[in-house]
């Protein structure tokens, strides 16, 4: 199993000038008792964070803050989401959902038309699970315009 390494996600924010706060865990994740490192990273996503803003404004990588986390975490069609253990933490510009496995800690892209408009499809079929961490992705993203920014390009990213 991986683990955030959230003080490299911290250098990574800081070389793109982003300078987060830490936020307390909010009540709505108290319960939730997510493993350590999920808890830090939540913790310092006080604001989101957009890679590759686009002229008209959608980032094509769009990493949620906490609030908006909870958000997604609460809505009910992203249930299929949430029993196979993985947490929203992003979204791309084609309204895919970043994820993190929270038993591997590697990124998870879910496709957002399967999610919608077939809940009930198997999670194997409306998602692709990467061997990518996120400061991993981060860092591709910092450097390239050529990285899983949906589940598209994660796929092709995955068979490679």
């Amino acid at each position: 199993m991986a683990e955030i390494n959230v003080q490299e996600i911290l250098n990574l924010f800081q070389k793109i000038g982003v300078n987060p706060h830490y936020e307390p865990l909010h009540k709505e994740f108290e319960s939730e008792h997510f493993p350590a490192d999920v808890q830090e990273y939540l913790n310092i996503m006080s604001d989101h964070v957009s890679f590759h803003v686009t002229p008209s404004g959608t980032a094509l990588t769009y990493l949620m803050s906490q609030r908006e986390i909870i958000s997604e975490y609460q809505c009910e069609e992203n249930l299929p989401i949430i029993r196979n253990k993985c947490l929203i933490i992003g979204s791309c510009a084609n309204g895919d959902y970043l994820c993190l496995d929270l038993e591997t800690r590697l990124l998870v892209y879910v496709f957002h038309d399967i999610l919608w408009e077939d809940p009930d499809e198997d999670f194997s079929e409306m998602c692709i699970r990467t061997d990518l961490t996120l400061h991993e992705l981060l860092q591709m993203a910092i450097n390239s315009r050529n990285y899983p920014y949906d589940a598209h390009a994660a796929e092709d990213y995955m068979n490679r």
